[in-house]
Formats: C-alpha cells, structure tokens, sequence
C-alpha cells in the first residue's frame, strides 16, 4: 500500500502478486493525493518470468489497484479557432488543470500527422472560459466552428486531451535504441486501399525506440476462478507495450 503522506517513487524490474496479495494505490474511494510513480526497468535481454516475460508486474492471485484524482474534464473540444502560430487556446469550460501539464490537441483537416502536443505554461478563467498559453507556439491551425443547416446546428472542433496524473506507470527508456524516424513523404497515401509505401512515419516524424515497454498481466491459474483483479483509474502510462 503506498502511503498517501509523501510523493513516492518506486523502480523495480519485476513485481509478481500471489497468495490473494494486493499492490494499492489509492482506492475509488479515496483517489492517492500526492504524486506515485512506478518506473518499470528491462530490456529485450532481461530474464523472463514464465508466461508473464520482463518488465513486468505478474498478477496470477490478487489486485492491482491504481486511483488518481480525478481530472476534470479528461477531454474537450476547442471553444475559438486558433490559428498557426498562436500561443494560446481557448476552452468554453472551466477544467481544474494546471500549468506544467501536458495535452494533445487532435488534427481538424484530414491530415492525421496535424495533432499536436504541449505543455500548459499559463491558465486563467473568465466566465465559464479557460484560457491556456502554450509553451510551443502552433505548429498548425486548430478549428472550431458551427454550422446550421436544415435547421440543425453542426459543431466541428478540434479535441484537446489532458494527459498528465498523478497517478504513473511508465517503462525506462532505453536511450541508446532511441532513433528519429523521418515523416512519410507527403506524396505518401495513408488509404486503407491505397499501395502502403510508407510504415513508420506515416503520422508525421517520430521517436522510435526499441519497442520494450513495461506491462502489466493478469493470468490467474484457472479459468472463471475470479483470482485476478485489476482496477485502474486516472493513471498515466507511458512506454508501455511491447512489440
């Protein structure tokens, strides 16, 4: 159970759960109000643990718990259309983020690789208004419009999700498979029907890695038994995943 007095920070390469065991973070009653990190360490070479592999926290008898406080909202859409360019974003809602967060702000055109992510340096409310600086300036123009028609109003806006909590589970990055991935060619035709001539890269430039992120698994010793138990809310994971 980690103590929700302090911020806490744990390292580990494995965590195996057994015997009705539990690793707690917080509860859906009581959200963990300090910040709690789980940083998960290994690499393609690691010894592997039957059935559950590396990197990896093994739950085959008991409960994964993880609750952060909750952020509201998770996701929104864009009240105003900014521009390229623009340090600033306006919301028509009022949202208990904070500056140093991070959020991605969805594509409006039909090129995916226009989403874009940033990190919260200002925010202030007005009347039900959020109004949010960025610390990098637009890199494309973000929609938001209404239109009528037929007597029907249509709104299209970009979305803009929050990603940060307090609540994390991350996998190390292995910085020496670290490795810049060109974007595809913008002759490059991303169409479910189209020739693929292009793989990594297709959603704009890209960080690849070594593609050996932390895991969590679940696998009790028998079907129906109801012996694993996994509850995550408002967690961040990051570098998880492996390929």
């Amino acid at each position: 159970v980690f103590d929700d007095n302090q911020d806490i920070k744990l390292m580990m390469e494995y965590m195996i759960i057994l015997g009705d065991g539990s690793m707690t973070v917080g509860t859906e009653e009581s959200p963990f109000q300090h910040n709690a990190e789980i940083e998960m360490h290994g690499h393609q070479q690691s010894i592997e643990l039957p059935m559950y592999g590396a990197k990896t926290i093994a739950v085959r008898h008991g409960t994964v718990g993880m609750h952060g406080k909750a952020v509201t909202p998770a996701w929104c859409e864009l009240g105003e259309t900014a521009e390229k360019g623009s340090s600033t974003i306006i919301i028509k809602q009022e949202t208990n983020w904070k500056v140093g967060d991070e959020i991605a702000i969805s594509s409006s055109s039909f090129a995916p690789e226009e989403h874009e992510y940033n990190k919260i340096t200002s925010i202030s409310f007005s009347a039900g208004t959020t109004t949010i600086g960025l610390e990098v300036p637009l890199l494309y123009k973000h929609i938001s419009t209404e239109t009528t028609a037929n007597g029907r109003t249509i709104k299209a806006a970009a979305k803009i999700g929050h990603l940060t909590r307090n609540v994390k589970l991350r996998g190390n990055v292995n910085k020496s498979h670290l490795e810049m991935v060109d974007a595809c060619p913008q002759t490059f035709d991303p169409d479910q029907f189209a020739t693929q001539t292009c793989f990594q890269g297709r959603y704009g430039e890209e960080l690849d890695s070594d593609q050996f992120g932390s895991q969590i698994m679940f696998h009790a010793a028998e079907m129906g038994t109801r012996e694993v138990h996994g509850r995550l809310e408002n967690v961040e994971v990051t570098w998880a995943g492996q390929a």
